[in-house]
């Protein structure tokens, strides 16, 4: 239901919301109120989270029949309905009118962060891909409505963003989340580099945090194509695009310029102190980011085997 909802608004948009509204709208609430059955109301959020990515800015006008129960399955321990409300809030954040976002977006600020500090947060992969979609809709908070009252760019980044990367359990929000720092520190971001610690120690903070998500992304890289290599036997197809890391491989010269302009802004005893606590590995893509010299050590090296 919810994959035919999302492929009729990504062709149609808002022209085909009457016909949505008619079919299904009507029916979330009751399945949105089945509490002993997250599975069905993941569904329901779901199609939610479908009208207000692909039918904004004409499908807000439900949102505040829903915002109570996005609020609440925020710091659900049900991984899919997290997932689903948390992403569904970040898309309230970017696509809805100003000013009902700036008006929601403490709210929505504090629901996410209740997310982020479950206990269950990173316990295994399905939990952690839900947790890495709060952070990124934590960052859309950020980023959409930064000037809104009660939301402080400097401090989500440096409290919510800047540790839990690199992301690696959802390609598509690890996507959006590392090309967002790139951009930033290319862009010269002020309130990144503020919390990342400001000057030469926010620039060490940044390179180090690079230089992690380059690992992940080769890392990730050279996995996928020994499962290609076998993909006869385990039917394996991989697109780059499902890859967690960097966004494209088109991105790598955006990664050069990042670590040139971060090393350029650091003295050279930095620049040895932050390889220092880095595997060697690592260093060696810091030098040359398109560069695997020795694939098993990265491998090794990104997931702590070294």
């Amino acid at each position: 239901m919810t994959e035919c909802t999302e492929a009729l608004l990504k062709v149609h948009g808002s022209r085909c919301l009457a016909a949505v509204r008619a079919h299904l709208v009507t029916q979330l609430p009751g399945l949105i109120g089945k509490n002993d059955m997250p599975d069905v109301q993941t569904v329901a959020i779901g199609i939610l989270d479908t009208l207000f990515e692909y039918a904004a800015p004409d499908s807000f006008d439900l949102l505040p029949k829903v915002l109570g129960d996005y609020t609440r399955f925020c710091s659900h321990a049900h991984p899919d309905l997290r997932q689903c409300a948390a992403f569904g809030l970040g898309m309230v954040m970017e696509k809805a009118p100003p000013a009902v976002a700036d008006r929601l977006a403490a709210e929505t600020l504090a629901a996410l962060r209740s997310g982020l500090a479950l206990d269950c947060a990173r316990a295994d992969e399905e939990q952690s891909r839900a947790t890495d979609n709060v952070v990124s809709s934590i960052l859309r908070v950020a980023r959409f409505r930064g000037p809104a009252p009660g939301v402080d760019a400097r401090r989500i980044y440096a409290e919510c963003i800047l540790p839990n990367l690199p992301a690696t359990d959802c390609p598509t929000e690890s996507k959006i989340m590392h090309g967002w720092l790139l951009r930033a520190i290319q862009g010269k971001d002020g309130s990144v580099l503020a919390a990342a610690g400001g000057g030469a120690n926010g620039a060490r903070m940044l390179l180090e945090l690079l230089g992690r998500i380059l690992g992940e992304h080769h890392c990730n890289c050279l996995l996928s194509e020994t499962e290609v290599e076998g993909g006869d036997e385990i039917g394996v197809e991989v697109d780059e695009t499902d890859l967690p890391g960097i966004i494209f491989a088109s991105d790598m010269d955006l990664v050069k310029r990042c670590v040139g302009g971060l090393v350029a802004g650091l003295p050279k005893e930095g620049m040895a102190a932050v390889m220092r606590r880095l595997p060697g590995p690592i260093q060696e893509l810091l030098r040359d980011p398109s560069a695997v010299k020795d694939p098993e050590a990265l491998i090794a090296a990104v997931h702590g085997e070294s």
